[in-house]
């Protein structure tokens, strides 16, 4: 939404039929007061103060170019007599984000009796409600040097990070790196974005985009070799488990090593245990269904140090109408937990 579209809503959610000769220029003319070369501002109205407020910040945002996850919206509301009329609503969540620029005041506020249509009893008639307008302002200068600041240092820690993910290839430690080196990217890339609308041009940055960065952690966790050992023998579902272990990994990023060059190695285990079920659930013929338990447990190791970088294990039982067809259920219940589950171990 461009900034003169976005005055057009505010000043339209309240039918506003007059205005008065009185009111001052900057509510039609924020750079009258505050001119556009030092500043940035935007004029917000609503039926009272703080939802006038309220969307002077969001226009001044949306000026900015904000990623505003929410849209204005506009909710009926009536007043002690029954009247229904036009109010701004802006999301909690749209607030944190608009609250998050800082510099950003409230240099003016202004509030007068205006016509607006409302319905009462279901039919339209104009009456006389008082309207608040307030001015938003952020000055450029002090607006640049503090976000300069902060994308200068943020850009550090990003390189920082990639550097020594670099140094040590192969190892986790080094995807976990490129990992925060990658959010501390898109972190910055908000206040680049606001530099970038402050300044007219876009700041560059040490490593160069997200994008980049993003592509430098899917070669950090490339190089990650992982070998896959599932202890067991292949009618208890070794082979589906392993399979299941090995499309988790390569998901994340991480080589699944087919042969001795790995640097990590997933030991898991695999167990099954027939139960009595005499006590559960029956099947139609009055017979007791057959149950199984299974237990999964796995680590991550390094191959190097023999250190667990990492550790899961699941465990739970299954029923059926024979052992064969219980262990089935049970193989498919692991395999639908590590691909649910295995991911936030890492």
């Amino acid at each position: 939404m461009n900034r003169k579209s976005f005055f057009l809503l505010i000043f339209a959610i309240f039918s506003v039929s007059a205005i008065s000769a009185k009111q001052p220029k900057w509510i039609e003319s924020p750079q009258s007061a505050y001119p556009a070369n030092e500043y940035v501002s935007a004029v917000g109205s609503g039926t009272d103060r703080d939802s006038a407020q309220s969307a002077a910040k969001l226009a001044l945002c949306q000026i900015l170019g904000e990623r505003i996850s929410g849209e204005l919206s506009v909710m009926q509301s009536a007043d002690s007599a029954g009247s229904e009329f036009a109010k701004l609503d802006i999301s909690v969540q749209e607030r944190v984000i608009f609250e998050k620029i800082v510099g950003v005041t409230i240099r003016e506020n202004y509030s007068q009796k205006e016509k607006i249509s409302v319905k009462e009893n279901g039919k339209t008639v104009t009456k006389k409600v008082k309207v608040h307008y307030a001015l938003a302002v952020l000055k450029k200068s002090e607006a640049a040097l503090y976000y300069s600041s902060q994308v200068h240092s943020r850009a550090g820690d990003v390189s920082s990070n990639l550097e020594r993910a670099r140094a040590n290839p192969g190892k986790i430690s080094s995807v976990a790196l490129a990992k925060n080196a990658l959010s501390l990217a898109e972190e910055n890339e908000y206040d680049i974005q606001i530099l970038s609308a402050i300044q007219g041009m876009r700041q560059a940055v040490s490593y160069g985009s997200v994008q980049k960065v993003r592509n430098e952690l899917r070669s950090v966790s490339e190089k990650v070799r992982v070998r896959v050992s599932v202890t067991g023998s292949k009618d208890d579902g070794t082979e589906k488990i392993s399979q299941k272990f090995k499309s988790v990994i390569s998901d994340f990023g991480f080589t699944v090593s087919a042969d001795e060059n790995f640097g990590y190695i997933l030991k898991c285990d695999l167990d099954f245990e027939p139960i009595d079920g005499a006590n559960l659930a029956k099947n139609s013929d009055g017979s007791a269904y057959r149950y199984v338990r299974y237990t999964l447990s796995a680590e991550l190791v390094d191959a190097d140090g023999g250190e667990v970088a990492a550790s899961y294990s699941t465990s739970g039982r299954e029923g059926h109408l024979t052992d064969s067809q219980a262990k089935t259920r049970a193989i498919q219940k692991i395999c639908t937990k590590i691909e649910t589950e295995f991911l936030q171990n890492l």
